[in-house]
Protein backbone atom coordinates (compact mmCIF):
# COMPACT_ATOMS: atom_id res chain seq x y z
CA UNK A 1 0.00 0.00 0.00
CA UNK A 2 1.65 3.35 -1.20
CA UNK A 3 1.63 6.00 0.96
CA UNK A 4 -0.85 7.94 -0.32
CA UNK A 5 -3.43 4.91 -0.07
CA UNK A 6 -2.79 4.80 3.73
CA UNK A 7 -3.70 8.71 4.18
CA UNK A 8 -6.70 8.28 1.80
CA UNK A 9 -7.67 5.30 4.18
CA UNK A 10 -7.05 6.85 7.21
CA UNK A 11 -8.55 9.65 6.20
CA UNK A 12 -12.01 7.58 5.07
CA UNK A 13 -11.87 6.19 9.10
CA UNK A 14 -11.62 9.24 10.63
CA UNK A 15 -14.68 11.03 8.74
CA UNK A 16 -16.78 7.81 9.42
CA UNK A 17 -15.95 7.92 13.21
CA UNK A 18 -16.94 11.71 13.52
CA UNK A 19 -20.16 10.67 11.70
CA UNK A 20 -20.33 8.07 13.95
CA UNK A 21 -19.50 10.11 16.98
CA UNK A 22 -20.49 13.27 15.98
CA UNK A 23 -20.05 15.08 19.94
CA UNK A 24 -15.97 14.47 19.43
CA UNK A 25 -16.40 17.56 17.28
CA UNK A 26 -20.08 18.89 18.05
CA UNK A 27 -19.17 19.00 21.64
CA UNK A 28 -15.56 20.13 21.71
CA UNK A 29 -14.05 22.96 23.28
CA UNK A 30 -13.03 24.43 19.52
CA UNK A 31 -16.56 23.70 18.15
CA UNK A 32 -17.18 27.39 17.29
CA UNK A 33 -13.54 27.52 15.63
CA UNK A 34 -14.82 24.87 13.04
CA UNK A 35 -14.03 25.89 9.57
CA UNK A 36 -17.32 26.51 7.65
CA UNK A 37 -16.30 24.17 4.56
CA UNK A 38 -16.53 21.64 7.48
CA UNK A 39 -19.22 22.14 9.08
CA UNK A 40 -20.79 22.29 5.35
CA UNK A 41 -19.23 19.30 4.48
CA UNK A 42 -20.77 17.43 7.92
CA UNK A 43 -24.32 18.93 7.58
CA UNK A 44 -24.38 17.20 4.08
CA UNK A 45 -23.63 13.46 5.25
CA UNK A 46 -26.76 11.85 5.35
CA UNK A 47 -25.13 9.27 8.46
CA UNK A 48 -24.35 11.98 10.79
CA UNK A 49 -25.28 10.31 13.97
CA UNK A 50 -27.68 13.06 15.39
CA UNK A 51 -30.90 13.85 16.05
CA UNK A 52 -31.95 16.53 13.87
CA UNK A 53 -32.80 18.76 16.37
CA UNK A 54 -29.54 18.60 17.60
CA UNK A 55 -27.93 19.29 14.28
CA UNK A 56 -30.10 22.82 14.24
CA UNK A 57 -28.66 23.41 17.57
CA UNK A 58 -25.17 23.15 16.93
CA UNK A 59 -25.80 24.85 13.93
CA UNK A 60 -27.26 27.59 15.58
CA UNK A 61 -24.74 27.69 18.21
CA UNK A 62 -21.74 28.02 15.68
CA UNK A 63 -23.28 30.49 13.84
CA UNK A 64 -23.98 32.97 16.47
CA UNK A 65 -20.45 31.88 17.98
CA UNK A 66 -19.13 33.48 14.43
CA UNK A 67 -21.68 36.37 14.06
CA UNK A 68 -19.94 39.51 15.41
CA UNK A 69 -21.78 42.49 16.90
CA UNK A 70 -25.08 40.74 17.70
CA UNK A 71 -27.19 43.16 19.64
CA UNK A 72 -28.21 40.65 22.88
CA UNK A 73 -27.61 37.27 24.28
CA UNK A 74 -31.57 36.64 24.25
CA UNK A 75 -32.97 36.07 20.58
CA UNK A 76 -36.23 37.22 21.91
CA UNK A 77 -34.46 40.69 22.09
CA UNK A 78 -32.73 40.61 18.11
CA UNK A 79 -33.36 43.17 15.88
CA UNK A 80 -34.07 42.90 12.16
CA UNK A 81 -30.29 43.26 11.30
CA UNK A 82 -29.42 40.62 14.09
CA UNK A 83 -31.36 37.93 12.01
CA UNK A 84 -29.79 39.61 8.69
CA UNK A 85 -26.34 38.95 10.23
CA UNK A 86 -27.13 35.19 11.32
CA UNK A 87 -28.56 34.63 8.20
CA UNK A 88 -25.75 36.09 6.41
CA UNK A 89 -23.24 33.63 8.39
CA UNK A 90 -25.16 30.28 8.15
CA UNK A 91 -26.61 30.95 4.53
CA UNK A 92 -24.69 28.07 3.13
CA UNK A 93 -26.34 25.64 6.06
CA UNK A 94 -29.68 26.59 6.43
CA UNK A 95 -30.68 24.59 2.96
CA UNK A 96 -28.68 21.12 4.82
CA UNK A 97 -30.81 20.93 7.92
CA UNK A 98 -33.02 18.40 7.68
CA UNK A 99 -36.54 20.38 8.73
CA UNK A 100 -38.94 17.93 8.41
CA UNK A 101 -37.52 15.44 10.37
CA UNK A 102 -37.78 17.37 13.49
CA UNK A 103 -40.29 17.03 15.94
CA UNK A 104 -43.26 19.55 16.15
CA UNK A 105 -42.40 20.28 20.37
CA UNK A 106 -38.55 21.16 18.79
CA UNK A 107 -39.75 22.83 16.25
CA UNK A 108 -42.07 24.97 18.29
CA UNK A 109 -39.19 25.41 20.61
CA UNK A 110 -36.03 25.55 19.29
CA UNK A 111 -36.53 26.65 15.45
CA UNK A 112 -39.52 29.01 15.14
CA UNK A 113 -37.15 31.40 17.48
CA UNK A 114 -35.13 31.85 14.56
CA UNK A 115 -37.71 31.67 12.04
CA UNK A 116 -36.71 35.05 10.63
CA UNK A 117 -33.61 33.34 8.92
CA UNK A 118 -35.64 30.94 6.85
CA UNK A 119 -36.20 31.04 3.04
CA UNK A 120 -40.29 32.05 3.29
CA UNK A 121 -41.41 29.24 0.55
CA UNK A 122 -39.98 27.06 3.76
CA UNK A 123 -41.67 28.51 6.28
CA UNK A 124 -44.64 28.19 4.39
CA UNK A 125 -44.14 24.49 3.78
CA UNK A 126 -43.49 23.63 7.63
CA UNK A 127 -46.43 25.60 8.60
CA UNK A 128 -48.62 23.05 6.46
CA UNK A 129 -46.39 19.65 7.63
CA UNK A 130 -46.99 20.47 11.00
CA UNK A 131 -50.90 21.68 11.44
CA UNK A 132 -52.26 19.40 8.97
CA UNK A 133 -52.92 15.87 9.73
CA UNK A 134 -51.52 13.32 7.33
CA UNK A 135 -49.60 15.84 5.70
CA UNK A 136 -45.66 14.58 4.23
CA UNK A 137 -42.69 16.72 3.73
CA UNK A 138 -42.45 17.99 -0.10
CA UNK A 139 -40.94 16.01 -2.89
CA UNK A 140 -38.05 18.92 -2.33
CA UNK A 141 -37.47 17.61 1.24
CA UNK A 142 -33.74 16.25 2.05
CA UNK A 143 -34.24 12.67 2.85
CA UNK A 144 -34.16 11.48 6.99
CA UNK A 145 -30.53 10.77 8.23
CA UNK A 146 -29.70 7.13 8.42
CA UNK A 147 -28.07 7.35 11.77
CA UNK A 148 -25.26 5.24 12.32
CA UNK A 149 -26.35 4.46 15.73
CA UNK A 150 -27.82 0.77 16.43
CA UNK A 151 -29.24 -0.65 19.92
CA UNK A 152 -29.37 -4.72 19.64
CA UNK A 153 -32.76 -6.21 19.85
CA UNK A 154 -34.22 -9.45 19.52
CA UNK A 155 -37.33 -8.52 17.78
CA UNK A 156 -39.28 -10.01 14.68
CA UNK A 157 -40.97 -6.68 14.33
CA UNK A 158 -38.50 -3.89 14.60
CA UNK A 159 -34.84 -3.46 14.35
CA UNK A 160 -31.78 -1.99 15.41
CA UNK A 161 -32.08 1.29 13.76
CA UNK A 162 -35.47 1.96 15.26
CA UNK A 163 -34.07 0.04 18.72
CA UNK A 164 -31.80 3.19 18.46
CA UNK A 165 -34.13 6.01 18.12
CA UNK A 166 -36.18 4.22 20.72
CA UNK A 167 -33.78 4.08 22.96
CA UNK A 168 -32.97 8.17 22.14
CA UNK A 169 -36.84 9.16 22.62
CA UNK A 170 -36.51 7.37 26.49
CA UNK A 171 -33.30 9.38 27.10
CA UNK A 172 -35.03 12.52 26.25
CA UNK A 173 -38.19 11.82 27.94
CA UNK A 174 -36.35 10.81 31.06
CA UNK A 175 -33.84 13.28 30.93
CA UNK A 176 -31.19 10.86 31.77
CA UNK A 177 -27.28 10.95 30.88
CA UNK A 178 -27.55 6.67 30.04
CA UNK A 179 -25.93 6.33 26.67
CA UNK A 180 -26.13 2.72 26.82
CA UNK A 181 -29.51 0.88 26.68
CA UNK A 182 -29.86 -2.58 26.02
CA UNK A 183 -33.76 -3.84 25.64
CA UNK A 184 -34.10 -7.30 27.04
CA UNK A 185 -36.79 -9.59 25.63
CA UNK A 186 -39.33 -10.26 28.18
CA UNK A 187 -42.17 -11.70 26.53
CA UNK A 188 -43.39 -12.66 22.66
CA UNK A 189 -46.72 -13.64 21.48
CA UNK A 190 -45.98 -16.28 19.35
CA UNK A 191 -43.62 -17.60 21.24
CA UNK A 192 -44.75 -17.29 24.63
CA UNK A 193 -48.99 -16.87 24.12
CA UNK A 194 -51.34 -13.74 23.94
CA UNK A 195 -52.79 -14.78 27.05
CA UNK A 196 -53.19 -11.68 28.99
CA UNK A 197 -52.36 -13.51 32.54
CA UNK A 198 -48.72 -14.62 30.80
CA UNK A 199 -48.22 -10.73 30.50
CA UNK A 200 -49.23 -10.04 33.81
CA UNK A 201 -47.01 -13.19 35.28
CA UNK A 202 -43.94 -12.03 32.79
CA UNK A 203 -44.11 -8.01 33.21
CA UNK A 204 -46.18 -7.07 36.34
CA UNK A 205 -43.22 -6.59 38.13
CA UNK A 206 -41.01 -4.48 35.80
CA UNK A 207 -40.35 -0.79 35.01
CA UNK A 208 -38.84 0.52 32.14
CA UNK A 209 -40.70 -1.22 29.70
CA UNK A 210 -40.97 -1.05 25.66
CA UNK A 211 -44.40 -2.58 23.89
CA UNK A 212 -43.98 -3.23 20.33
CA UNK A 213 -47.29 -4.27 18.57
CA UNK A 214 -47.32 -4.86 14.63
CA UNK A 215 -51.39 -4.83 13.36
CA UNK A 216 -52.47 -7.76 11.16
CA UNK A 217 -53.32 -6.76 7.78
CA UNK A 218 -51.97 -3.04 7.77
CA UNK A 219 -48.05 -4.12 8.88
CA UNK A 220 -48.71 -0.87 11.04
CA UNK A 221 -46.19 -0.95 14.19
CA UNK A 222 -47.05 0.86 17.23
CA UNK A 223 -46.42 0.78 20.80
CA UNK A 224 -45.39 2.39 23.99
CA UNK A 225 -43.34 3.05 26.60
CA UNK A 226 -44.32 2.02 30.28
CA UNK A 227 -41.61 3.94 32.64
CA UNK A 228 -42.85 2.55 35.81
CA UNK A 229 -44.66 -0.53 36.85
CA UNK A 230 -47.62 -2.49 35.69
CA UNK A 231 -49.77 -3.25 38.18
CA UNK A 232 -48.95 -2.69 41.64
CA UNK A 233 -51.88 -5.11 43.43
CA UNK A 234 -49.71 -7.98 41.67
CA UNK A 235 -46.71 -6.44 42.91
CA UNK A 236 -48.33 -6.48 46.79
CA UNK A 237 -49.45 -10.28 46.41
CA UNK A 238 -46.47 -11.85 44.59
CA UNK A 239 -43.59 -9.95 46.04
CA UNK A 240 -41.75 -12.51 47.27
CA UNK A 241 -41.31 -14.65 44.31
CA UNK A 242 -39.96 -11.27 42.61
CA UNK A 243 -36.53 -10.82 43.90
CA UNK A 244 -33.53 -11.65 42.62
CA UNK A 245 -30.14 -13.01 44.80
CA UNK A 246 -27.98 -12.47 42.04
CA UNK A 247 -26.65 -8.78 42.54
CA UNK A 248 -23.49 -9.29 41.08
CA UNK A 249 -24.45 -7.18 38.35
CA UNK A 250 -27.35 -4.88 38.69
CA UNK A 251 -29.66 -4.31 35.90
CA UNK A 252 -31.55 -1.58 36.35
CA UNK A 253 -34.27 0.91 34.29
CA UNK A 254 -33.27 3.56 32.99
CA UNK A 255 -34.47 5.81 35.78
CA UNK A 256 -33.84 5.22 39.26
CA UNK A 257 -36.48 3.33 40.88
CA UNK A 258 -36.36 5.71 43.90
CA UNK A 259 -37.81 8.24 41.08
CA UNK A 260 -40.18 6.52 39.88
CA UNK A 261 -41.75 5.05 43.12
CA UNK A 262 -44.75 8.15 42.43
CA UNK A 263 -46.90 6.14 39.88
CA UNK A 264 -48.52 9.59 38.86
CA UNK A 265 -44.57 10.69 38.06
CA UNK A 266 -43.93 7.40 36.01
CA UNK A 267 -47.53 7.61 34.37
CA UNK A 268 -46.41 10.96 32.93
CA UNK A 269 -42.96 9.68 31.56
CA UNK A 270 -44.57 7.16 29.28
CA UNK A 271 -44.97 7.66 25.72
CA UNK A 272 -46.83 5.97 22.60
CA UNK A 273 -45.06 5.93 19.21
CA UNK A 274 -45.33 5.16 15.76
CA UNK A 275 -43.16 3.47 13.19
CA UNK A 276 -45.14 2.82 10.61
CA UNK A 277 -44.28 -0.46 8.58
CA UNK A 278 -41.15 0.00 9.59
CA UNK A 279 -39.01 0.35 6.30
CA UNK A 280 -37.95 4.29 6.74
CA UNK A 281 -37.91 6.66 9.76
CA UNK A 282 -39.87 9.35 7.91
CA UNK A 283 -42.85 7.56 8.81
CA UNK A 284 -42.41 7.59 12.54
CA UNK A 285 -44.40 10.04 14.84
CA UNK A 286 -44.05 9.61 18.74
CA UNK A 287 -47.31 10.85 21.03
CA UNK A 288 -46.75 12.48 24.66
CA UNK A 289 -49.67 12.89 27.34
CA UNK A 290 -50.56 17.00 26.98
CA UNK A 291 -51.83 16.50 30.34
CA UNK A 292 -51.37 15.23 33.88
CA UNK A 293 -52.27 11.63 33.77
CA UNK A 294 -53.74 10.57 37.67
CA UNK A 295 -53.49 7.10 38.87
CA UNK A 296 -53.10 5.66 35.89
CA UNK A 297 -51.95 2.09 37.28
CA UNK A 298 -54.39 1.53 39.00
CA UNK A 299 -56.56 1.39 35.68
CA UNK A 300 -54.30 -1.99 35.40
CA UNK A 301 -55.57 -3.98 37.82
CA UNK A 302 -58.32 -5.75 36.51
CA UNK A 303 -57.19 -9.39 36.78
CA UNK A 304 -58.03 -9.69 32.67
CA UNK A 305 -56.12 -6.59 31.80
CA UNK A 306 -52.70 -6.47 29.41
CA UNK A 307 -50.87 -3.92 28.03
CA UNK A 308 -53.01 -1.01 28.68
CA UNK A 309 -51.62 2.85 27.92
CA UNK A 310 -54.55 4.74 30.15
CA UNK A 311 -56.96 5.59 27.84
CA UNK A 312 -55.47 5.46 24.05
CA UNK A 313 -54.33 2.10 23.84
CA UNK A 314 -55.19 -1.51 25.10
CA UNK A 315 -54.42 -4.75 24.25
CA UNK A 316 -57.30 -7.42 24.42
CA UNK A 317 -56.88 -11.10 25.95
CA UNK A 318 -55.19 -13.48 23.45
CA UNK A 319 -54.91 -10.15 20.84
CA UNK A 320 -53.97 -12.83 17.63
CA UNK A 321 -57.17 -14.15 17.53
CA UNK A 322 -60.16 -11.31 18.00
CA UNK A 323 -60.30 -7.72 16.65
CA UNK A 324 -60.91 -6.34 20.37
CA UNK A 325 -57.74 -4.34 21.00
CA UNK A 326 -57.84 -0.69 20.32
CA UNK A 327 -56.42 2.39 19.93
CA UNK A 328 -57.81 5.67 20.53
CA UNK A 329 -56.32 9.54 20.52
CA UNK A 330 -57.60 10.89 24.21
CA UNK A 331 -54.43 11.63 26.33
CA UNK A 332 -51.53 11.28 23.92
CA UNK A 333 -51.09 13.91 21.24
CA UNK A 334 -50.74 13.72 18.03
CA UNK A 335 -52.95 11.25 16.77
CA UNK A 336 -50.78 8.15 15.53
CA UNK A 337 -53.62 6.91 13.04
CA UNK A 338 -53.34 10.22 10.56
CA UNK A 339 -55.75 12.27 12.84
CA UNK A 340 -58.65 9.63 12.48
CA UNK A 341 -61.19 9.99 15.26
CA UNK A 342 -62.89 7.65 17.49
CA UNK A 343 -61.89 4.00 18.09
CA UNK A 344 -59.83 1.78 15.74
CA UNK A 345 -60.12 -2.04 16.59
CA UNK A 346 -57.72 -4.45 15.27
CA UNK A 347 -56.27 -7.41 15.39
CA UNK A 348 -52.44 -8.29 16.61
CA UNK A 349 -50.59 -10.47 14.38
CA UNK A 350 -47.34 -10.14 17.10
CA UNK A 351 -46.74 -8.55 19.95
CA UNK A 352 -43.13 -8.00 22.00
CA UNK A 353 -42.47 -6.25 25.66
CA UNK A 354 -38.87 -5.60 26.19
CA UNK A 355 -37.16 -3.85 29.00
CA UNK A 356 -34.98 -0.99 28.84
CA UNK A 357 -31.80 -1.61 31.55
CA UNK A 358 -28.53 -0.35 31.56
CA UNK A 359 -25.93 -2.99 32.71
CA UNK A 360 -23.82 -1.40 36.06
CA UNK A 361 -21.74 -3.15 37.86
CA UNK A 362 -22.30 -2.73 41.66
CA UNK A 363 -19.31 -1.34 42.94
CA UNK A 364 -20.31 1.64 40.30
CA UNK A 365 -23.39 2.57 41.94
CA UNK A 366 -23.60 5.73 43.67
CA UNK A 367 -23.28 5.90 47.61
CA UNK A 368 -26.52 7.78 47.54
CA UNK A 369 -29.31 6.02 46.14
Amino acid sequence: MSGHEAFEKLNTHCLETICEEPHLIFKSDDFLSLDEPMLIWLLKRDDLGLDEIEVWDYTIQWGIGNTENLSSHDVLMWTVDDFIALEKTLHQCIPLIRYFEIAADDYAEKVIPYKKILPKNLKKQLLTFHLTAGSEPPLSALPPRVLCATVAIDSVITNPRHAALIASWIKRRLETDISEYKFNLILRGSRDGFSNSIFRQTCAHLSSTVVLIKIRGSGKIIGGYQAGRWFNDYLKKNMDNLLDDDDSILEFPSRRPRQLSNPEMASNLNFLFSLGTGKNLRSVQLSFAEQRIYNSSQRNNNTHSGPFFYNDLFISDQANSNRLSWYQCQTYQPNLFNGQIGQHFFQVEEYEVFQAVVLMKLESYPEKF
